[in-house]
């Protein structure tokens, strides 16, 4: 259950870094600020790859305590 989330979460991260260009959020708020993306456009996204993220890492986590 756990690989199986993981493996969702991490596919979710890729598409959000595919359509931003970036690989993690805080390349994300970087670009945003450069200009390269209004932050309307990216305002959801932005906070989903901070949620993505964290997830992902918990998830990391106990799949080491098992």
């Amino acid at each position: 259950f756990l690989e199986r989330k993981l493996r969702l979460v991490e596919s979710e991260l890729f598409s959000l870094a595919i359509r931003y260009g970036i690989r993690t959020v805080f390349e994300l708020d970087d670009a945003v600020q450069a200009g390269k993306f209004h932050e309307p456009e990216a305002f959801e996204d932005y906070f989903r790859f901070d949620y993505l993220e964290s997830e992902r890492d918990n998830l990391r986590v106990l799949l080491k305590q098992l």
